[in-house]
């Protein structure tokens, strides 16, 4: 790199750094010697001429004034870097913080600038190249490298469209409070914020909810029954796909807890908030009765107490087959049972998980009267010995 840094001075964009090198390397004839001691390829400097000369006679046909003698130009750096923002829009990369060589990607991403790039200062940069190497461990790192130093003021010159400024909240988990911001993006990648004195009662809601999914805090009202209610919704929205029930996915939980926090900054407020209501309003209350029907909390037993339905947190398998409904029951309480029990107009079975009377697994069940007819016999002995004390029939 020291070899190197006659062609670095002042440069905005690694390409400068590539095409001073070249100029160099064209200056000397492509001196193989004179090369290497700057730590150029006389040979792939040749190639990039060539490449060169095409672009170049491409421009003389299209009417471009241009003089392939001119020493390079260093006033017009700036405008080699729009056009290096023009065809890399896609790959702006915004740096963590100042002197750090982390960046962030759009979509998500993340990757890490190469230490040779002479972008070491720039907030704000566009890569010409992203690449995934193996670090120690197996694991991927994505490098960035070819960078460019831009501005926010180029973005929003070039494309006015895509640059959008618009007030939104977060939620802060240290002093557990909603903050409000201004936040200005391109396309899906932030690219800076300003704190907003206002707060916008929907946005603040919505911050509470990601946390709260995060669980970073916990409603009390947000138990059990909700997670049965969402489990059975879910569950009958894959068994019965013909009655086109509103599924309760994880957009559909977010709206419902955003609307139950609303106007809402603090997490206390949240959790002290009774969420029901909010998931009852998630479709009409004729639906919900219909729902009690085909995917009922319980079932009905012989001794007149109702038995809970476990329903499955992923209603479908791997292969998109529909998970059972289990009841966990003991084996000892089936005797009664004269038929398998199903729900869902009678088109899904209940699958017993057959208990002890200490709770273990004995077996899984589908049809109880052929279960006790053939598989009971062979392990009622032991039964009787293990619990003697049992009404084993």
């Amino acid at each position: 790199q020291a070899a190197q840094e006659p062609f670095r001075a002042g440069a905005g964009s690694d390409f400068e750094v590539l095409i001073r090198a070249w100029q160099f390397a064209r200056s000397r004839r492509y001196n193989i010697n004179d090369c290497r001691a700057h730590g150029i390829h006389a040979g792939a400097c040749r190639e990039a001429e060539a490449t060169f000369r095409q672009l170049l006679n491409l421009a003389k046909r299209h009417g471009m004034a241009t003089d392939e003698n001119t020493e390079p130009d260093r006033s017009k750096t700036t405008s080699l870097r729009l056009c290096i923002l023009s065809a890399f829009a896609d790959q702006i990369c915004v740096r963590r913080d100042k002197g750090t060589l982390h960046c962030k990607l759009p979509h998500g991403q993340s990757g890490t600038l190469v230490r040779e790039s002479v972008v070491q200062q720039s907030p704000l940069l566009a890569v010409a190249e992203i690449r995934q190497v193996s670090t120690s461990g197996n694991r991927a790192q994505t490098l960035l490298s070819l960078a460019s130093a831009i501005e926010l003021d180029w973005v929003q010159e070039m494309f006015p469209e895509e640059l959008t400024t618009r007030p939104e909240c977060e939620f802060d988990p240290a002093p557990k409070r909603v903050e409000s911001f201004q936040i200005t993006r391109f396309r899906d990648l932030e690219l800076g914020r300003e704190r907003s004195r206002e707060l916008d009662a929907k946005a603040a809601g919505h911050a509470l909810a990601r946390a709260c999914l995060r669980e970073w805090f916990k409603p009390k009202s947000f138990d059990h029954s909700i997670r049965l209610l969402i489990n059975r919704l879910n569950w009958l929205c894959a068994a019965r796909q013909d009655l086109e029930f509103p599924p309760m996915d994880e957009p559909a939980i977010l709206d419902c807890l955003a609307t139950a926090f609303e106007g809402m900054t603090l997490a206390k407020q949240a959790a002290a908030a009774d969420v029901k209501p909010a998931f009852r309003r998630h479709m009409p209350e004729a639906q919900w009765e219909w729902l009690d029907e085909f995917a009922p909390a319980t079932i009905d037993w012989p001794d007149n107490q109702p038995k809970k339905l476990m329903y499955p947190e992923v209603p479908t398998d791997k292969n998109g087959k529909v998970q059972p409904v289990e009841l966990h029951v003991k084996m000892h309480e089936c005797f009664r049972l004269t038929e398998h029990p199903k729900i869902c107009e009678g088109k899904h079975i209940v699958r017993f998980k057959l208990l002890n009377p200490k709770n273990k697994k004995i077996d899984f069940c589908d049809d109880w009267p052929t279960f006790k007819q053939r598989e009971y016999p062979r392990i009622r002995k032991d039964l009787l010995a293990k619990f003697p004390g049992v009404g084993w029939v």
